[in-house]
């Protein structure tokens, strides 16, 4: 869900400024709403002293506006879902050749039919042709146990 929010600051100011508070656009009246504030300038106030948790917070509206068609909140979920991709394709150089990269993912955001997972599924097949997504789902401290079992 931080991927989808970001920064409190940053978030708010990419998906309201312009096309957020846009003709059409439903998504600053959400997190207006979901939060008890009145106006644009109550939400930058607010983004200042929220924490992360409070942020990650907003990301079921942002999902759910995507869901609904709000091309602000498609535009975030498009961003988040292209920052996850560039982690994994920073981390393709340690694996060298041709054969498939096996890529495992974890949290609720990157499960079909999660707007973020359908995304990041989409960027990954253009942009990491050799990764392979492992369906199987593992847990991070299970998995990076046996990373580190695996090296010694």
């Amino acid at each position: 869900a931080t991927f989808i929010t970001g920064s409190s600051a940053r978030f708010v100011v990419s998906v309201t400024s312009g096309g957020g508070r846009g003709e059409g656009s439903t998504l600053l009246a959400r997190l207006l709403a979901s939060l008890g504030l009145r106006s644009f300038p109550d939400l930058v106030r607010w983004s200042v002293t929220a924490t992360p948790a409070q942020v990650t917070g907003l990301a079921p509206h942002v999902l759910n506006a995507a869901r609904e068609g709000e091309s602000v909140a498609q535009r975030a979920v498009a961003d988040a879902a292209r920052e996850l991709v560039g982690l994994a394709a920073a981390l393709e150089q340690h694996f060298p050749g041709s054969e498939p990269v096996p890529l495992a993912t974890a949290g609720g955001l990157l499960v079909p039919p999660s707007p973020v997972a359908v995304a990041f599924k989409e960027i990954l097949a253009a942009s990491m042709p050799r990764a392979h997504l492992v369906a199987t789902q593992i847990d991070a401290a299970v998995g990076a146990l046996r990373l580190a079992a695996a090296l010694s």
